[in-house]
């Protein structure tokens, strides 16, 4: 139940209570307790917010590793690739393609070196 004080501040109560009765069964009167429970609802809304962002930042991690991983197996691979390529001579024939292919190596390793 929520309720307010006198500064007009809220806060939460968990009330426990009973009917006593007499031996005909009609109420004589209510007993019970009220807790003020405010500080634990905001620990256990604090701890559901926590394991969502935890949840959320391993995802998102994983997702990242992953990313890193390739980017880092795609510069390995332009490397090699570069290194095919380095020489024209071996290509001499196929001027046009070594030229497409250079130019896609350049890209692509711009493209993984952010520059």
């Amino acid at each position: 139940m929520r309720l307010k004080n006198k500064a007009g501040e809220a806060f939460e109560i968990a009330i426990t209570a009973r009917a006593k009765l007499n031996e005909a069964g009609d109420i004589l009167y209510y007993e019970g307790l009220a807790h003020n429970i405010t500080k634990a609802l905001e620990d256990q809304r604090n701890r559901v917010l926590r394991n969502a962002a935890g949840g959320m930042c391993h995802y998102l991690n994983t997702h990242l590793a992953a990313l890193l991983v390739s980017r880092e197996c795609m510069k390995e691979d332009i490397k090699s690739l570069e290194g095919l390529v380095s020489t024209p001579w071996r290509w001499r024939p196929f001027r046009r393609p070594y030229e497409a292919m250079r130019e896609n190596l350049v890209s692509l390793r711009e493209s993984t070196t952010g520059g």
